[in-house]
């Protein structure tokens, strides 16, 4: 055990340089998991040998690190085979052995170090204690020390007593556990049953009546078959409680693949709403063959909403559901551009995607980070499901092999996720099996690799910031087309054209308050110019008539319009009276423009928020927005999240927020669940147990 307290004070100068690298990492993954969590939590195992408790640590920390919260386990066998080098038999979980007992809680105490280090020091958010805690002397002293650094604490207690199960877990890990180097199934079997009776003598499990009442926790029985669940504190602790009730134990097998090539792939255009290229149909054909080779007669299927996944699933000729959330990521005003223009038009934009492409937000569009939380439904669904196939996009396709294949920010936008592939993945023990099949149809490789320097040196770039999607663009043009706009398609011919730029003009790169979409201003379509543009818009139209309009009319010759009085009238004093009016209108309708009604504080509005910058303001310039957010707890459902000064009163809100809703707690067999209220975060649900 000595070696393994110097191992702080011997760490290499490349550990200590590799903890600073993570640190840094952690530090964006922290800005978002602060949304979900107000304080580091403590997620402690418990339950006999071979219950899958490392199976559920290691998935729900691939979880969660995959919705966005650092998290890490901390498996305490590993920390016990590094102290006793030779595993000998299972006298040493005896409980009666007290040197072996007194290595075991001192690996704990080191165990519970490394976490304190990882939530306080590292930019942890959650921590998985996996180990078996099966005493209550255990499991209060990890609650004293959760409570010294004031962590919150959960439990997940696992409890199965189906000799199948335990068998079956038995020997297909514990045979390939490094305490068993080399030896025949049957004995491993012989010596862990034994191991799991050393256990038993001392085992204390929750009591959730009395002793326990107290505690947060979920009790999952018999793999999955029934849950018990106390004192959910927070949520995070209830997206915890719901992924542990959705995950299955079951053989199934999850196949993904891309849409058949399409129009835009052709073209190099991303997003849209294309259709599939003759390769593309071809490939639907050849999908259809896949499906058939490998007998997949129970396969469900899943598409998006967009035509190239639609059609490709058509040729199937089986059922297959939509899903909206299988969309592509929303390129916001990039839809439909190849990358070569959008490096021309916005150069900022482009290289802000390529300095950080995991947490950059297309301007009015998505990030690979909204893409993660719009998916969460689908991998719910999948861990529920025999199984599937799923036709998708390549940004969506890499969110969902980014969970299965346990692979980081920086990894995810950049894996390669080829055309006319399709993937086959298995979930085994502690990851997933991977097959790739080539249904050899030729396509575009539509794959962008990671560039080499990620921020350029001949441009001056501001800090990245996390859009929200009004921030504005760095270039003038803010136009963004309709998710459906597709080229060629009857939508390309109402054409939509950009307000009047002049050269030097540039938009300055605010946050939250400016505008971004201009059609939303008025119910025609058209922006509604502040003060300053109609002044300096009346001023070009004061100076073109002033200068242009008297000597345009340079032709001499009478009209042939009489009046009463006989007189004729020319031409040129016509256009001279009626440019003369136009200037004096013009110079009236300026002095109008330039009185500016103020607007004092803006008002207040149920469950939201005003953006923090426009608080401590009193009074607002006519024309001025001002930007309001959900209250916390609650979600935007509709409307737009801005108010206008006009005229010196603030328009009406038209955002609705909604509370939270942690959604169905699920299915419980042989009972079902009683709600406390309407499901919303901070309300209770209880389980009961049916009759008998």
């Amino acid at each position: 055990m000595a070696a393994r307290h110097q191992r702080p004070s011997a760490a290499s100068k490349s550990s200590a340089e590799a903890k600073r690298t993570d640190l840094k990492n952690n530090e964006k993954k922290c800005s978002w998991a602060s949304y979900m969590t107000n304080s580091p939590l403590l997620i402690v195992m418990i339950g006999l040998p071979a219950r899958g408790k490392t199976y559920m640590s290691k998935k729900l920390t691939r979880y969660l690190n995959w919705i966005g919260v650092p998290t890490k386990v901390f498996n305490l066998g590993e920390y016990r085979r590094e102290a006793v080098q030779s595993y000998k038999s299972y006298d040493f979980f005896r409980h009666d052995n007290e040197e072996a007992m007194e290595i075991r809680k001192q690996c704990a105490l080191v165990a519970l170090q490394d976490v304190k280090s990882y939530l306080n020091t590292e930019g942890g958010q959650i921590a998985v204690f996996d180990a078996t805690n099966t005493t209550r002397e255990r499991r209060t002293l990890i609650l004293n020390f959760a409570q010294e650094n004031t962590y919150k604490v959960f439990f997940v207690e696992s409890i199965c007593d189906d000799p199948d199960v335990i068998a079956e877990n038995i020997m297909e890990v514990k045979v390939s556990s490094p305490d068993y180097p080399e030896r025949d199934r049957e004995s491993v079997m012989d010596d862990f049953l034994k191991r799991i009776e050393c256990y038993k003598v001392t085992y204390q499990p929750l009591d959730p009546d009395q002793h326990d009442k107290n505690l947060s926790f979920i009790r999952v029985i018999n793999v999955g078959r029934r849950f018990l669940v106390n004192r959910v504190q927070d949520y995070i602790q209830s997206k915890i409680v719901y992924y542990l009730m959705n995950i299955h134990v079951h053989c199934h097998s999850i196949y993904l693949c891309r849409h058949g090539e399409s129009q835009h792939n052709l073209e190099r255009r991303i997003g849209g709403d294309s259709g599939l290229s003759e390769r593309g149909k071809k490939f639907a054909v050849e999908l259809k063959g896949f499906v058939k080779e490998h007998n997949l007669s129970d396969l469900k299927v899943w598409t998006s909403q967009l035509r190239c996944t639609i059609q490709t699933a058509e040729e199937l000729g089986v059922p297959y559901e939509q899903w909206k959330i299988l969309n592509e990521i929303d390129a916001g005003v990039c839809e439909e551009m190849t990358y070569k223009t959008i490096e021309e038009k916005y150069p900022e934009e482009f290289a802000l995607r390529d300095q950080d492409k995991y947490h950059y937000r297309y301007p009015g569009g998505e990030s690979y980070q909204d893409l993660v939380q719009r998916l969460e439904p689908v991998i719910m669904e999948l861990e529920r499901q025999g199984n599937v196939l799923v036709i998708c996009h390549q940004a969506v396709m890499r969110c969902l092999l980014a969970y299965f294949l346990d692979k980081g920010a920086d990894d995810l936008p950049y894996m390669k996720c080829p055309l006319h592939n399709v993937l086959k993945l298995t979930p085994v023990a502690y990851g997933c099996k991977v097959e790739m099949f080539d249904l050899k149809v030729e396509a575009v490789n539509t794959h962008r690799d990671r560039p080499l320097n990620k921020v350029r040196s001949n441009s001056m770039l501001p800090p990245l910031i996390r859009r929200n999607s009004f921030d504005p663009l760095s270039s003038q043009d803010q136009i963004k087309r309709p998710r459906l706009y597709s080229m060629g398609s009857m939508h390309s011919h109402s054409h939509v054209f950009p307000p009047p730029a002049f050269s030097g003009t540039r938009f300055s790169r605010v946050s939250e308050g400016a505008e971004l979409q201009q059609r939303e201003d008025s119910p025609n379509g058209f922006s509604t110019p502040d003060t300053e543009e109609r002044s300096t818009t009346l001023l070009y139209v004061i100076f073109f008539m002033w200068r242009y309009l008297p000597t345009s009319a340079l032709i001499e010759e009478t009209l042939d319009i009489k009046q009463t009085t006989g007189f004729f009238i020319h031409k040129r004093t016509i256009m001279r009276t009626t440019a003369g009016t136009i200037v004096v209108l013009a110079f009236a309708l300026l002095a109008t423009a330039q009185v500016a009604h103020k607007c004092s504080a803006p008002p207040e509005y149920p469950h939201t928020r005003l953006d923090k910058k426009f608080i401590s303001r009193q009074k607002f310039r006519s024309g001025e927005k001002v930007y309001y957010s959900c209250a916390e707890d609650f979600t935007p459902s509709r409307g737009n999240r801005y108010v206008k000064c006009q005229g010196g009163k603030w328009s009406q809100l038209t955002l609705k927020c909604e509370k939270i809703s942690c959604g169905n707690a699920g299915d419980l067999p042989n009972g079902n669940f009683v709600y406390e209220g309407q499901t919303y975060i901070g309300e209770k649900v209880y389980a009961e147990c049916n009759k008998g």
